[in-house]
């Protein structure tokens, strides 16, 4: 079941014209959350807790968003 709505997800996005994001860096987080926020420009996140509720995890890596705090 994760890996249908994982690929529709991704397709979505993909239909969309864009790329869900994994945030690997501090500069990255820092350039999505005031850059693009102020510019109005919208983002979504490669993330995911649909394996376990409140254990988010990017749909790329599969590393909990936790290690990358």
């Amino acid at each position: 079941m994760e890996n249908f709505f994982k690929k529709k997800m991704v397709f979505h996005v993909r239909d969309l014209g864009g790329h869900l994001v994994e945030i690997e860096t501090f500069a990255e987080e820092n350039f999505l959350s005031t850059d693009t926020v102020r510019k109005g420009v919208p983002f979504w996140i490669g993330a995911s807790d649909l394996l376990n509720e409140n254990d988010w995890q990017w749909i790329r890596s599969h590393t909990s968003l936790s290690d990358t705090d």
